[in-house]
């Protein structure tokens, strides 16, 4: 599904341009106690394409173009480091296929600690809920 961001209010966002640009977003990113990440791309697994990367947060959006600037994007452009970082804690919808295309294209480790996966999270309430477990 390709979401029109444009189209979606109180949404305000801002599509990186530069590798500069990057970076002061990554860094700005990095000040925030957690950020929604979110990915496009195609068959997003080791041997797939990534195209856009988007960090969300406070209703706001940033638009990393991973066509356009590729590798530098990750190690000139401070998303590597934003990734990898403890903090914020990012928040996913399930992590793995975007974990693998980043480990092995382009060297990007996500860290369980700093992953908040909301797939697995409803996985695990719904095997709660079916178990009737308490805890």
């Amino acid at each position: 599904t390709i979401i029109d961001i444009q189209t979606i209010p109180d949404v305000h966002y801002r599509v990186v341009d530069s590798i500069p640009d990057a970076l002061n977003a990554a860094v700005e990113l990095a000040n925030y106690h957690s950020i929604s990440v979110l990915w496009e791309g195609f068959d997003v697994n080791r041997h797939g394409v990534l195209t856009w990367i988007i960090c969300g947060y406070l209703g706001s959006a940033v638009l990393f173009n991973i066509r356009k600037f590729g590798a530098k994007i990750f190690t000139e452009g401070g998303l590597k480091t934003l990734l990898e970082a403890r903090h914020p804690i990012k928040v996913i919808h399930d992590c793995s296929c975007l974990a693998d295309i980043l480990f092995n294209q382009y060297d990007v480790e996500l860290k369980a600690e700093s992953i908040f996966d909301t797939h697995a999270a409803d996985l695990l309430i719904q095997s709660k809920n079916i178990t009737g477990a308490d805890s």
